[in-house]
C-alpha cells in the first residue's frame, strides 16, 4: 500500500510535468474564485514538495564520507551535533563560530600589522642579528600570516556555505573537515606569536628581568582564561562534557534516532530522484540549458526572468 509520504512525491511530480491548476491558468484569468484558491494549493503544494527536496535530495550520495568517519570520536561528534540540532542549524552555527574566529583574528591583526611593517625605533636600530629583534620580527610575522590564514579560510568557507541549497550539500562540507576547530587552532597559534613577539618588545625597552616578569604574566592570563573556560566546555560539550563526563557510555538513544532520521531523509531523497522529473533540458543545438513548458500556456521560465 502507498505510504502517505510516497503519494505526496508522486503528487508533487505529477504537479511539477503537467502544471495542472498554474497559476497562469484560464480560470485566474476570468476572477473565478476557484480558481484562485485551486492555483494557491497548488503553488502550496509546489513550497511542500521543494521542501522536501531540499532536505532529501542527494542524501543517499553522502554514504561513503559517512563510511570514512567511523572509528573517529571527534568527527562523530561533530556529525551527531549537525543532525541532532538539524543541518539547516548546525551548519549555521559553524559558520557563525568561524566568523568570530575571523572577527578575532582582524582584532589581532589591527596592531600586529603595525608592529611588523613600522617597528619601534628601539627594534629598527638592533643589528639584524640579535635575537630580539628576531623575537620581534617572526613573532609579529608569524602572527600576521596566521591571522591572514583565518581571514581566508572564514571567508573560504562562508562562500561555500551560502552557496549551498540542499542540505545534502551543507552536511558534505561539514563531513569534509572541522572549520570551527581548524580555525581556533590558528587563533591559538596567534596568541603563541604574540608572546613570542611581546618578548622580544619587552626586553629591549625594559630590559631581560622585566621582559621575562611581562611576558610570563601575559602567558599565564592566556591560559587562566582558557583554564577558567573550561567548566562551560564540562558542563555541556558534545565531546568534553556529555559523552565523557555525563554518560560513561554512549547513549543509544539518541544515536538510533539520529541515524534513523537520516536513512528515511536517504530513501526519499532516493524517491524523489526517481519520480520526479527536471524543468531543465540540455539544448544540444544551443549548448546551453533551456528550461520545458511545463505550465501548457507557452511561458518559459528563462525568458521571463531574462536568464540564460
Amino acid at each position: 500500500m502507498e505510504t502517505a509520504n510516497e503519494e505526496s512525491t508522486r503528487n508533487s511530480a505529477h504537479a511539477i510535468s503537467s502544471g495542472k491548476n498554474s497559476l497562469l491558468g484560464s480560470s485566474i484569468k476570468d476572477g473565478n474564485v476557484s480558481g484562485i484558491k485551486a492555483a494557491h494549493d497548488d503553488i502550496e503544494l509546489m513550497e511542500k514538495y521543494v521542501k522536501m527536496w531540499r532536505e532529501t535530495s542527494g542524501m543517499h550520495t553522502i554514504m561513503d564520507e559517512l563510511k570514512e568517519i567511523k572509528g573517529k570520536s571527534t568527527d562523530v561528534n561533530d556529525f551527531t551535533l549537525t543532525i541532532a540540532n538539524g543541518i539547516e542549524e548546525g551548519t549555521n552555527r559553524a559558520a557563525a563560530a568561524v566568523s568570530e574566529s575571523a572577527l578575532v583574528s582582524a582584532l589581532l591583526l589591527s596592531f600586529s600589522v603595525p608592529l611588523l611593517v613600522s617597528p619601534p625605533d628601539a627594534i629598527a636600530e638592533l643589528d639584524n642579528t640579535d635575537w630580539k629583534k628576531i623575537f620581534h620580527l617572526y613573532g609579529w610575522g608569524m602572527m600576521t600570516a596566521s591571522g591572514t590564514a583565518v581571514l581566508v579560510y572564514a571567508r573560504v568557507y562562508t562562500t561555500a556555505v551560502s552557496r549551498t541549497v540542499r542540505s545534502s550539500d551543507k552536511l558534505r562540507i561539514q563531513l569534509a573537515g572541522n572549520a570551527f576547530n581548524d580555525t581556533l587552532m590558528l587563533v591559538y597559534a596567534m596568541f603563541g606569536c604574540f608572546i613570542v613577539g611581546l618578548t622580544g618588545d619587552t626586553v629591549t625597552y625594559y630590559g631581560i628581568l622585566q621582559g621575562i616578569i611581562i611576558s610570563t604574566i601575559s602567558s599565564l592570563a592566556i591560559f587562566l582564561g582558557a583554564a577558567l573556560g573550561t567548566r562551560f566546555i564540562t558542563a555541556g560539550h558534545i565531546e568534553y562534557g556529555w559523552r565523557r563526563h555525563r554518560n560513561s557510555r554512549e547513549d543509544p538513544v539518541d544515536d538510533y534516532l539520529i541515524f534513523e532520521t537520516l536513512q528515511k531523509k536517504m530513501k526519499y531523497g532516493k524517491d524523489l530522484k526517481e519520480g520526479a522529473r527536471s524543468i531543465f533540458v540540455w539544448d544540444e543545438d544551443e549548448k546551453k540549458t533551456s528550461s520545458k513548458d511545463i505550465s501548457g500556456s507557452g511561458f518559459d521560465l528563462f525568458d521571463s526572468f531574462k536568464l540564460e
